[in-house]
């Protein structure tokens, strides 16, 4: 595993038309709380001058109505640009990658520092779902199954983007609950950023129903990506559709042998 410096070419392609612009992008997550902070002191504002008369502050309810109005028409210049949608939308690897040939893993500092900004975590947070996002595609093509098999290099190169995101995608989400009471951040971090990711990095979501969240239907959901993990694998599935078949296949035999 390596830190990297720089910044990888598609997400400086995406960066490069903000320039000039980052100061702004950057701190939308303090305009939105100068915008909740302004509604809260215009609501409280009487009760805090009659506890507090001349250590109150000069402004007036219109004064920080004014302030209110500036910060949002702030945010709505920065979403009309879009640069949150456009970075964190980026459909590669660009926060960090697994470099399958050599193998190795890399994370770009400097993007999760800034993807971070962007979505309002901590770097630290953002970090762990990164790495553990590129962990799980190493151990999903190098990782030895009981048959002391693993995912041959070929076939893994050629799979279906929606697959091999997908399996990393499902591991992560798996492990961040994992670690919610040591790093109960890494969860949101992994929320806030699918929802702006596209559609290889979703895919995951569309395998099995919501009621697979909880404890028995977690183990359930496990057992069956699990299975058609290792099938594709065996059998050099490639094609996306054929791996959803197999997921289905898979559901329909665990839960009839329960």
């Amino acid at each position: 595993m390596r830190i990297v410096d720089g910044m990888p070419a598609p997400f400086l392609d995406v960066i490069h038309d903000f320039r000039n612009a980052e100061w702004i992008i950057l701190n939308e997550a303090t305009l939105r709380d100068v915008v909740e902070g302004t509604e809260y002191m215009s609501q409280y504002r009487g009760l805090v001058r009659q506890r507090w008369p001349d250590r109150a502050g000069p402004a007036t309810p219109a004064h920080i109505r004014d302030v209110n109005t500036s910060a949002r028409s702030w945010l709505t210049l920065i979403q009309h640009l879009r640069a949150r949608e456009r970075i964190v939308g980026i459909n590669q690897d660009v926060l960090g990658a697994y470099f399958y040939q050599i193998p190795e893993v890399r994370l770009y500092w400097t993007v999760i520092g800034i993807v971070a900004r962007l979505i309002d975590v901590s770097i630290e947070a953002l970090t762990v779902v990164v790495l553990t996002h590129e962990l799980a595609h190493a151990y999903t093509h190098i990782g030895y199954d009981i048959d002391d098999r693993q995912w041959d290099t070929r076939r893994f190169e050629s799979t279906d983007t929606p697959i091999v995101e997908g399996l990393a995608q499902f591991y992560t989400k798996a492990v961040c609950e994992r670690l919610h009471t040591l790093t109960p951040e890494a969860e949101v971090a992994f929320g806030k950023l699918l929802e702006k990711q596209g559609p290889a990095y979703t895919s995951f979501q569309e395998w099995l129903p919501d009621d697979y969240s909880s404890d028995h239907g977690e183990h359930r959901g496990g057992e069956i990506v699990r299975a058609s993990m290792i099938e594709c694998r065996k059998t050099g599935i490639a094609d996306y559709e054929e791996f959803v078949e197999a997921v289905s296949r898979h559901r329909r035999t665990i839960e009839g042998g329960r």
